[in-house]
């Protein structure tokens, strides 16, 4: 198995470098591993109202870039990169820390042991609080989803899932959170 990240744009990586100073503090430990940017994701976004009408994986929308650094020890870090305004520069949206990036960490190291080679996205349903790294099978082989920050329980049973198994258990749960999403079908950064 192998990953290959895909190139961060220029203006993704500027904007982490530009902003950190504002979020963090010189001395703060993973601060040079986070700036390096290293390891950075595609950030997309599905909502619930692009779900209920039939959209895919492939009609998932960019809405950022995401940098880790650290470790699934629980000593982890991550930078998010967002266009704040539509049609503004890419900023630094916000930076993280604790168990949720340990557990995207902890999923992106689960890669290694599947048979392929894949690209990892970030991809977020914010409607149904889920997070998971959507694995683009760069050698012609099947993408995987392999969700890692959930609450559903529907998606609790597998650690992997094709992403036409995914679709399907997230789209027979869209009709129980729709009452409960009246957010903008956009995500906003």
């Amino acid at each position: 198995m192998a990953i290959h990240l895909r190139p961060t744009p220029v203006e993704s990586k500027l904007a982490l470098t530009a902003g950190l100073a504002d979020f963090l503090q010189p001395h703060e430990r993973l601060r040079g591993e986070l700036r390096e940017g290293k390891l950075g994701l595609p950030v997309l976004s599905l909502s619930l109202d692009e779900i209920a009408g039939g959209a895919t994986l492939a009609g998932a929308h960019e809405v950022g870039w995401q940098f880790l650094a650290g470790g699934t020890e629980g000593n982890a870090m991550a930078a998010l990169i967002a266009q704040l305004e539509e049609g503004g520069p890419q900023a630094l949206a916000s930076v993280a820390s604790g168990h949720e990036i340990s557990l995207l960490l902890g999923a992106i190291d689960k890669v290694n042991s599947l048979d392929g080679t894949f690209e990892p996205w970030l991809l977020k349903v914010p409607g149904i609080l889920l997070e998971a790294l959507w694995l683009k099978a760069t050698a012609g082989g099947e993408d995987l989803v392999l969700p890692f920050h959930t609450k559903s329980r529907q998606l609790l049973g597998k650690d992997t899932y094709t992403s036409a198994e995914f679709m399907g258990v997230i789209k027979s749960m869209v009709e129980s959170f729709r009452p409960f999403d009246d957010l903008d079908t956009e995500v906003t950064l």
